[in-house]
């Protein structure tokens, strides 16, 4: 909440990285209509830059492209997700371009709504992450499959890689790991 009728909203875009907004008048429901803004919805959208120091930019205004609602439907997943966006969103600065994390996310949220659980698209979204903005170590144990696991973090129609049992979840406790040592 902000003010007595607004919301502070927060997301990530391909080209402007970690974006928040004040968007005014969201809490004033009315005749009008019903706010649009929900999460892991995504959005086209206009707005207005950061005038002072708080680094807030007016939304002017959305347009709703694609819900990814289904997700609901996998609480397990969907809890996954909330926590790895958090923490995104607590790491990353305003304006910074992700446009291969958002490909990311949005795969993970793709996939996550037809699926059980969470793993490992929301660890292989945050080894986009961490590889995007050059904090993935030179050395991973996993380096074998480092491209095949960001190719199918990254494109829906890829396939994950043959990998032997247990793989994926030595893989994801690696890559939160090294993902939590990030300041």
């Amino acid at each position: 909440p902000f003010r007595e009728t607004s919301f502070i909203v927060a997301g990530i875009s391909p080209d402007c990285g970690r974006l928040d907004f004040v968007v005014r008048g969201a809490r004033a429901i009315g005749k009008r209509g019903f706010p649009q803004v929900g999460l892991f919805r995504e959005y086209a959208v206009s707005f207005r830059p950061a005038r002072r120091e708080s680094g807030l930019a007016t939304l002017l205004s959305l347009e709703l492209e694609r819900t990814h609602d289904d997700l609901a439907k996998n609480m397990d997943g969907y809890l996954s997700v909330c926590a790895m966006t958090q923490s995104i969103l607590r790491r990353s600065q305003p304006f910074l371009e992700m446009p291969e994390f958002w490909r990311a996310l949005s795969t993970a949220l793709t996939r996550l709504e037809s699926k059980t659980g969470g793993e490992p698209e929301c660890s292989l979204a945050l080894l986009v992450f961490l590889r995007e903005n050059g904090l993935l170590p030179a050395r991973v144990p996993f380096a074998e499959h480092l491209d095949a696991l960001l190719d199918y973090a990254c494109r829906p129609e890829a396939r994950l890689p043959e990998l032997p049992p247990d793989y994926l979840t030595r893989v994801s406790a690696w890559i939160r790991a090294a993902f939590d040592r990030i300041a």
